[in-house]
């Protein structure tokens, strides 16, 4: 590597390359955010997961992702120790919090249903599976149920994914003209970034994004429910590891959440008097890589431009 770079035609390459304008950097300055009424003592932490497998089925790189959801409830209070104690009961770890996990298998290339379905079809129907499992409560709706409200009465059309038709999005399954089977998140076009001969870790970790978001969604639409649960709402910080941001296939979707997400923040000042506390995570990845490149002086080295500020607090 160090060898390419000092070669003539890498250094040649590189003259030709434009490099951005240099702009002055303002200080990122926190801005003050007042005390809430009350302390927030419980978290809802969401995070995914994804691990793609080779399958032995005969087809040669035939291969499928397992996802795993896991929705964590932590509850601070139990943290809380007698003024005189200096050091957290071990057991208090133990029990402040409960896991609920949703787990789906996505196929990848070369993976055939047994009933003859096509790696790409399976893998639309896979998609419109995954959302029809609960992870909250008993009684509350589905994650297909929160992702078809949020976008009810959307009508912009989208190709069928069999013949290419003009179709208007709809709720559950329903039939082209053409015969086939289109199911109401096929809209989000997942199967147009299918790969049949080649890995799919993209689309299967749009698809785990994507479902952490309708999840979150599906949640807080549950505090709504009752007013035993809205009154505890404002007391909670909810956790998304990664991004509250939706790229790829399924951008389209953030107007309809970032609506939702207002109007339950809304929804929770005008029965509590006080919103929803919602903040994301993310410790990897592109916008993090960028970030630190920004924050970099050759002379002064990292963390020049936004300095950290870490505030430890006693619980």
């Amino acid at each position: 590597m160090i060898a390419l770079q000092q070669s003539a035609i890498f250094q040649e390459f590189a003259g030709k390359i434009r490099a951005p304008e240099t702009v002055a950097v303002d200080p990122l300055r926190p801005t003050d955010i007042p005390r809430p009424a009350s302390e927030i003592n419980r978290i809802v932490a969401i995070d995914g997961s994804l691990v793609t497998e080779t399958l032995r089925d005969g087809f040669p790189g035939a291969e499928a992702s397992l996802v795993q959801l896991a929705l964590v409830y932590v509850d601070l209070r139990k943290l809380k120790t007698e003024p005189a104690a200096k050091i957290i009961p071990p057991r208090a770890f133990n029990t402040m919090d409960t896991a609920h996990t949703l787990q789906t298998v996505l196929p990848g290339r070369n993976v055939v249903r047994e009933d003859g379905l096509s790696p790409r079809d399976y893998f639309r129907v896979s998609v419109f599976e995954a959302l029809q499992g609960k992870v909250v409560a008993q009684g509350h709706e589905t994650l297909l149920e929160t992702y078809e409200s949020l976008v009810s009465g959307r009508d912009t059309p989208f190709k069928c994914p069999a013949c290419g038709n003009e179709i208007i999005p709809t709720v559950g399954r329903s039939n082209c003209r053409c015969g086939a089977e289109v199911l109401s998140t096929d809209q989000l076009r997942f199967h147009e970034r299918f790969n049949e001969t080649g890995p799919n870790g993209e689309p299967h970790g749009e698809v785990m994004r994507f479902l952490e978001i309708v999840l979150l969604v599906n949640v807080l639409r549950y505090f709504l429910t009752s007013e035993s649960a809205v009154r505890v709402l404002p007391d909670i910080a909810f956790v998304l590891d990664g991004p509250l941001a939706a790229f790829g296939q399924y951008a389209s979707l953030a107007p309809y959440v970032k609506a939702e997400l207002r109007r339950i923040h809304e929804e929770s000042i005008k029965r509590t008097g006080r919103g929803l506390l919602i903040f994301s995570l993310i410790k990897t990845g592109q916008f993090v890589e960028h970030f630190e490149r920004i924050d970099f002086d050759r002379e002064k080295g990292p963390d020049s431009f936004f300095p950290r500020r870490v505030r430890f607090s006693q619980v």
